[in-house]
This record gives structure tokens, sequence and C-alpha cells, in this order.
């Protein structure tokens, strides 16, 4: 089971764990190790993660820049042994997917 992570910072981007990142792009995490060069991720994998979103968006009836982020990977992280967690700034855990067989 892996946990996606995603730190909440007070002032700036929020950050988010290999887990959350390959979520992002509909690949595990260890297949991102090393894919990222200068600072860049391959093409095949950025058109992948907006297929991803485009089909997110198309499910949800709305354009695809109206995408809010946390449910765009709370939709991706119902998958089998994904659960998803954000961290806010305090150090507190809010848990927005479940592991799988946790929710009774």
């Amino acid at each position: 089971m892996s946990v996606a992570t995603i730190r909440l910072r007070p002032h700036g981007q929020p950050i988010v764990n290999a887990d959350c990142a390959g979520l992002m792009f509909g690949v595990s995490a260890d297949s991102l190790a090393g894919l990222q060069v200068g600072g860049r991720w391959p093409a095949l994998l950025v058109r992948r993660g907006l297929k991803l979103r485009k089909e997110y968006a198309r499910e949800m009836c709305i354009g695809i820049e109206d995408i809010d982020e946390l449910g765009f990977l709370a939709h991706c992280a119902r998958r089998p042994g994904v659960a998803l967690v954000v961290e806010a700034p305090d150090g507190q855990l809010t848990v927005l997917v479940e592991e799988p067989g946790d929710a009774e």
C-alpha cells in the first residue's frame, strides 16, 4: 500500500511525495525514479497526466481549467492500494482517501 501525501505550506506551493506525483501521471512512484531531467518531465508522461486531467474534467462536467487539484488527486487515488493524505502546516493529517479495506 502506498500513501500519496500532499504537504501544505503556509506560504508557497504544496509539496507532494513521489506517490502523489505518480497519481498525477497515472504511474507508480517507482516508475518516476530518474525520469525528471533538468527539472522537466518527459513529454510522454506529461501527455499521460493531461489525458487523466481531461478524463476527470469530463466526468465532473467541468472545464479542464476549473479542476480542483485535491479533487483530481482524490479521484486518482481511488484505485487499489493508494491512500491520499494532506498534511497541514501544523502537522495535522487529514485522510482524503483511505487505504482500501479501512472504510467499514
